[in-house]
């Protein structure tokens, strides 16, 4: 009986490979917003979804950054690649509006954020991402007022 358990039992996946799911997902969404937007947030699109990469090498380089970067992996970069699509989503019913500048701005601080994280993962300093992060629940508190 163990022999066909064993067998139909779903392995489970590692935090790495978990860890990678979420980033794969974040810099696909970011992409897809990308193709769904006109200049200039088809570029920051497309910067953060290479920055989300990026991060991506450097988490699969490093495992052992999983741990410090847990918050930004499993929760501020699904959150704000869903907020980056949703948004594109939003300004595709009318291309000719001029892009709101707060946005804008926020997408910005999402790009530090990323920038952030890749940095000190390659760095093993994790003090100023703290700081970062602060900024970023700062962000999401204003959405969700």
């Amino acid at each position: 009986m163990n022999f066909l358990a064993n067998i139909f039992r779903r392995k489970r996946k590692t935090r790495l490979e978990t860890a990678l799911e979420h980033v794969d997902g974040a810099a696909e969404r970011f992409r897809l917003a990308a193709e769904m937007s006109v200049q200039p947030q088809a570029r920051l699109f497309w910067d953060l979804a290479a920055a989300s990469t990026d991060l991506r090498a450097q988490v699969a380089s490093d495992p052992g950054c999983i741990g410090s970067l847990r918050r930004i992996i499993f929760f501020y970069l699904p959150t704000m690649s869903d907020l980056c699509h949703r948004w594109a989503q939003l300004s595709r019913t009318d291309p000719f509006r001029p892009p709101d500048e707060t946005a804008l701005a926020d997408f910005r601080g999402y790009l530090e954020l990323i920038r952030a994280a890749g940095a000190a993962c390659r760095t093993r300093s994790y003090d100023d991402l703290h700081l970062t992060m602060e900024a970023f629940d700062e962000q999401l508190r204003r959405l969700s007022i």
